[in-house]
Formats: structure tokens, sequence, C-alpha cells
């Protein structure tokens, strides 16, 4: 249908914008592997998919927009959807910034394996999980290879990372602090560290290598 004038109804090109601009964000993040910043991998094919989905909707909006262009106000709901896209394109979450909700306490399914008496390569979701349910001294004095990101505590420098069960909405910290020298210390810089373990009073690592490296495709545990 079409007005003497012959203009599209404003509401539709705005929201049809709106839906399409959605749908593409989504699709990015999902194909970049951004997406990890939000959720965990088992959600990306659905990420995706409702993002193809709002592209294809959207896509339609405007392709019929040919056989309607009576004039009409924007729609208050169209305008909504403006939010997430703004959330996403302005807002993305690094790892770090997240209030935390302190470490979960799931019991590990199984045993750890023995420690080795030379580098032992654990992520500081299982070295929390040798510290709370095994017997914690049996890490005192070996050596543990980890990676986090730098953060400056209370007392001194600590090597952190999240864990998500599902979103970033219910990250968990896991953090182990760090004594030694600490080179070019910079807040929320990745790292791989190389320490001896100790846990009296507390779980810490004693510095033997720091080496910055890379932000990790899958930044939560």
């Amino acid at each position: 249908m079409h007005d003497s004038r012959g203009v599209a109804k404003p509401r539709d090109l705005f929201s049809g914008a709106l839906v399409l601009g959605l749908g593409l964000c989504l699709i990015f993040l999902a194909a970049t592997g951004l997406v990890f910043r939000y959720v965990q991998p088992g959600f990306r094919p659905w990420v995706g998919a409702a993002g193809a989905l709002l592209t294809a909707l959207g896509v339609w909006t405007f392709s019929s927009i040919a056989e309607d262009r009576t004039a009409g106000p924007f729609p208050r709901v169209g305008t909504a959807l403006l939010l997430p896209i703004l959330l996403v394109a302005l807002v993305l979450p690094g790892a770090l910034q997240f209030a935390s909700t302190g470490p979960s306490k799931l019991v590990p399914d199984q045993p750890h394996a023995p420690l080795t008496s030379s580098v032992n390569d654990m992520t500081l979701l299982e070295l929390y999980e040798r510290y709370f349910f095994d017997d914690p001294t049996l890490l005192d004095g070996h050596t543990i290879r980890t990676a986090g990101m730098l953060h400056r505590g209370d007392n001194g420098w600590e090597v952190r990372r999240f864990r998500i069960i599902c979103c970033a909405a219910d990250a968990s910290e896991y953090a182990v602090p760090i004594t030694g020298t600490v080179p070019h210390a910079q807040e929320g810089k990745w790292v791989e560290v190389i320490g001896t373990a100790s846990t009296q009073p507390e779980l810490t690592l004693t510095i033997r290598s720091i080496t910055s490296i890379r932000e990790p495709a899958r930044p939560y545990l």
C-alpha cells in the first residue's frame, strides 16, 4: 500500500534497522569469539542462530516496506531495541569488568593427579580445588605454572581469573596472591606465572618467572 507521497513509514525503517543491527551484532560476536566474554562456549551456536534470525527479520522488514509506505510515528518498542545494540557496541566487557560472587564451592568430579617434581601446569580453578578440597599441604614447595590477569589487591599483586557457569552475570573470581618482583606490573595485564606454592598462612605463589601473554580466546575458566 502506498500513500500519495510514496514515503515509507519511518517506524518501519527505524524498526527494521534496529532489528537488522542487533542481528548483525550477534553474528559478529559469534563469528569472532567475542561472545565468550558474555556466555559459555556452548551458547555460541545459539547466539549465532539468533543473530541470523534477527538479520533475516530485518531484511524482510525492509523488503516489505515497498508494499506499505504510509507514514507513521516511531514506535516505542522499536526504540527499545536500540539499548542492546548500544550495549554490545559500546560496553563490550573485559574479562575482569564484572562484580564477583567469589569462588564457587563445587567439589571436583574426580581426584587430581599427583603433583610432580617438575613444573605443574594448572588453571587457577584447579589450584583452588587442590587447596580447598585436597590436602593443601601437598602443594607446598611444588612449582606451579598458571595464567591470569594481574590485579593489585589489598596486600599486593594477585593473578586472577573468572569462571562462568552460564554467562558473565554469574562470574566467580579465582585469585592467588603472588610474591616477588613483578616487572612492568600493570592492572589487567595477562601473564603466565611460574612460582613455588605455599599454603601458610594462605595460598600464595612465589614468583620464579612471569611473562606477559596475549589474552586467551576464552578468557573465562
